[in-house]
Parts: structure tokens; sequence; C-alpha cells
């Protein structure tokens, strides 16, 4: 049996703002950070520093401020100047780990939504979350695999109309 901690515990979920479902490199994209109140007491004020690690060795940084949260009560953490929401781009294709390096103060876990996973905090910390990010050239790849299955399919069908016509007209008139 686990002891139950009476430390702050928070969920962290990312949220893209835009169009597509997916993240493309070198496109601008807007990401929130929510946070929920998991424990019995309102929870202080706190800092998280989150890191997006990509695959290049590239990284983006946000110190997110947390508010004051009421028991199982959300809200999204402020970034720069106090927006709760930044814009920044998907800077590499593959896929892009969402990394708690710090939060203060430390007494503070950070869980999954179902609350079943703890997250690591810390430089070496597993991600709290991944992002899968493709390049236009992979999308277009896609687009032009299907006009070639369309037009593989109009030809197939212009040759069986062809094949039916040249059976009529070499299949005997005067069959029974």
């Amino acid at each position: 049996m686990e002891k139950e901690s009476k430390a702050p515990r928070f969920y962290l979920g990312k949220h893209k703002v835009g169009k597509r479902q997916d993240f493309v490199e070198g496109e601008e994209y807007r990401i929130r950070f929510k946070f929920k109140n998991l424990g019995e007491t309102t929870s202080p004020p706190a800092l998280a520093a989150m890191v997006m690690s990509w695959t290049s060795n590239q990284a983006v940084t946000w110190s997110v401020k947390i508010p004051n949260l009421e028991p199982r009560q959300e809200g999204y953490g402020t970034v720069r100047d106090n927006h709760s929401e930044d814009r920044t781009q998907a800077l590499a294709d593959g896929f892009g780990l969402l990394i708690c390096t710090s939060i203060a103060p430390t007494n503070i876990d950070l869980l999954s939504f179902d609350e079943t996973d703890t997250y690591e905090i810390g430089q070496n910390a597993h991600s709290v979350d991944a992002v899968k990010v493709t390049t236009w050239n992979t999308i277009y790849s896609a687009y032009a695999m299907f006009a070639s299955v369309i037009a593989l399919l109009i030809i197939a069908a212009n040759e069986f109309v062809q094949f039916l016509f040249w059976l009529i007209a070499h299949f005997p008139k005067n069959c029974p």
C-alpha cells in the first residue's frame, strides 16, 4: 500500500491550437500548458521549467507560471508576457519530447491525467508528452500516392471496358 502524499499534485496537458492535427516541420504552432490540481487543498502558485526537445538537438524552453488552483480546478499556466499560449515552430521531423526540467516549490508532483503515472522532473527525466512532427514532403507524398491509386483505378476500369468491347466483338452472334 502506498503512502498518500499531501504534496500539491498537478496534471499537465499540452494543447496545440490550430487547424492541422499534426505538427509540420518549420510551421508555427501555438502551445498552451493546462494544469489541474489533483490535491485536496488549494495549491500555491508554482513555476515550472518546460523544455521541448527536438531530434535535431535543438530545444525550446518555457518558464510556466502555474496559478493558484482550488482542488480539482483546471487552469492554464502563463508563459511569456503573462499569456496563456506561446508561438513556436516544430524544429525537426520525428518526435518532439516535452520535459519538465524543474518545478518550484519542489514538493509538487506532476502526474498523468488518470493519476496512474508520476512524471520525473529533471534534466534527464522521461518526457511528459511527445508530439509527432512530419514534413511537407511526407504529406505531399501521401497525397501523390492517393492520386496514383485513383489514376490506377481509372486505367484499370478503362482496360476492363476495352476487354468487354473486345469480348462482345469476338463472341459469335448466333450462339444458342
